[in-house]
């Protein structure tokens, strides 16, 4: 279980705990070498989602309809909101159709 005050996150093994305490100590040793980014990151994993909007690679396909995206974030979010079957939230406006 992570040791930071108000966060409490649990993990399945020592590495994933490690790797996630690295936000907690605003350190960010990995940099984006684009020209004219220099953006810093605190894991690997963050920096190579972040390449990709520079490179335009979108590795990370939905299961269900095959639509891809640049990171792991957005394609889970797709698969859950587009293709559950949980049907969100609706606006309670009349007529809107806003989910």
């Amino acid at each position: 279980m992570c040791s930071e005050p108000d966060c409490g996150k649990s993990f399945k093994n020592k590495s994933e705990l490690k790797r996630h305490e690295t936000i907690h100590l605003n350190e960010k040793p990995f940099v984006c070498e684009f020209k004219g980014c220099g953006k810093n990151f605190a894991q690997r994993t963050q920096l190579n989602n972040h390449e990709n909007t520079h490179t335009g690679k979108r590795p990370h396909d939905c299961r269900y309809c095959g639509k891809n995206f640049n990171d792991t974030a957005c394609k889970s979010r797709h698969e859950r909101e587009q293709h559950s079957t949980f049907g969100g939230f609706r606006c309670p406006a009349p007529r809107c159709a806003v989910v």
